[in-house]
């Protein structure tokens, strides 16, 4: 499945996350209960490419080529050659490098941070963006920040949910977007599910926006779909 992003000024569709979702006995298993059995077992690379080709070869062409993002767990960061398996699965789908985006959060630098280094640095200089996720909840620090050629922030739904009515989750969100500005990096906002929030969002200067108040996840047809009509409006 997918889940819309969007520019906060404009309201236009950038980009989507790609989300993991495991059909079974008639229910979809969301990835909190399966990702770390993954891992666990060894599959975790195995399933990720498995979901970054099937995104590829469904976003490939759709109208007005969006980037997709995908998830990349601390476990796959210890692999020496998660990049080029990333850079093969792009290749075979003919998937320009531009229109991806790896996600990590900071939980991932501390295992293996040289190494964490390298993968990043070898992602960035194909031209994959990089994304560091949920900041505000692990291991934040400046020198990541400062080492890491990070692409965007994405900002934490625990604060995001409750910013238009928790003052202390407003002054963390404040201070996030001040911070990222002064280094000249976009934030991302999750979890935003009233338009309340967006605008509070949007007047404190955060870029994009992601929550069920843009849309909740779809299929790829779906996708699809929404490209084109959007495509549509433009023409």
């Amino acid at each position: 499945f997918y889940q819309p992003l969007v520019r906060l000024d404009t309201g236009a569709t950038t980009a989507f996350e790609l989300l993991a979702r495991w059909p079974r006995d008639g229910e979809e298993i969301g990835p909190d209960q399966f990702i770390s059995i993954a891992e666990e077992a060894g599959l975790i690379t195995d399933l990720m490419l498995q979901l970054l080709r099937r995104g590829c070869s469904e976003a490939v062409d759709w109208d007005g080529a969006p980037a997709i993002g995908i998830n990349v767990s601390p476990i796959q960061l210890k692999d020496m050659w998660l990049s080029e398996k990333i850079l093969a699965t792009l290749a075979r789908a003919g998937f320009p490098p531009h229109r991806l985006a790896v996600e990590i959060t900071e939980n991932a630098l501390i295992g293996d941070p040289d190494n964490a280094i390298r993968t990043i640095q070898s992602l960035k200089n194909q031209g994959i963006g990089i994304v560091l996720d949920d900041f505000g909840t692990g291991y934040s620090s400046l020198q990541h920040l400062r080492m890491l050629p990070f692409d965007e922030i994405k900002i934490d739904r625990s604060f995001v949910q409750s910013i238009d009515s928790d003052p202390e989750a407003l002054k963390m969100v404040r201070a996030i977007v001040g911070l990222a500005s002064t280094l000249g990096m976009p934030v991302v906002a999750e979890g935003i599910e009233s338009e309340s929030a967006a605008k509070l969002l949007r007047d404190l200067g955060c870029a994009y926006g992601q929550g069920y108040h843009f849309g909740h996840p779809m299929s790829g047809e779906q996708v699809a779909a929404l490209t084109q009509a959007e495509a549509a409006l433009r023409a």
